[in-house]
């Protein structure tokens, strides 16, 4: 399928599980922590885990920053399998976004599109966690809208709009719209990310 891009000045992309692999390095924790306490689940189980805490936090607390949702993810974890929460682990959970990658073809594909776009990264995480994430992706976004700048979570349309409020306001250019893509190869979108 091909996309005529042409019309578009700018493109705003979800940055885990579009941009930054985020998966394997949450299965890794879990399973490791699952592993010394003979928890037996399978990866695809460690990843609902997570994602079932995450979920639930975010839409208790919308503007709870993302370590906090990483620690109290491994501590609900922790509980609900009887495990002693260790906080030294905890505290290399909540920080975990550091050593989530950027998929393969990232790189190459965003510093192309760059060059030919204004780009937004939109993200369910706090300022300081995607910065982490900014720095692996070889370019410096247009705009950048996260969870902690709107206080909403996604799908909310609060980063929408802002996005393409900011987005307006960044150099000037004939065309007129912007495009909201988060298409990608592989199994990136599996869940609601950050």
């Amino acid at each position: 399928m091909s996309f005529d891009l042409t019309p578009f000045e700018a493109m705003t992309f979800d940055v885990y599980g579009t941009l930054i692999d985020w998966e394997p390095t949450i299965m890794n924790m879990f399973g490791s922590v699952a592993e010394q306490y003979n928890v037996r689940l399978s990866r695809d189980e460690l990843l609902m885990e997570f994602d079932a805490a995450r979920a639930s936090l975010q839409r208790v607390r919308p503007a709870l920053l993302y370590p906090d949702v990483l620690r109290t993810a491994y501590k609900q974890f922790c509980e609900k399998y009887h495990i002693p929460a260790d906080t030294q682990e905890q505290e290399v959970f909540a920080n975990a976004v550091m050593l989530w990658p950027g998929f393969e073809d990232t790189r190459s594909a965003m510093s192309y599109l760059w060059k030919n776009f204004k780009i937004g990264l939109l993200s369910n995480i706090d300022n300081a966690s995607l910065e982490y994430s900014h720095r692996k992706l070889g370019i410096n976004a247009d705009v950048v809208i996260t969870a902690q700048k709107v206080a909403a979570y996604k799908p909310d349309l609060a980063h929408f709009r802002s996005s393409f409020q900011r987005i307006r306001h960044v150099g000037n250019s004939e065309k007129s719209d912007s495009s909201c893509r988060s298409e990608s190869s592989g199994r990136r979108n599996s869940g609601q990310q950050a």
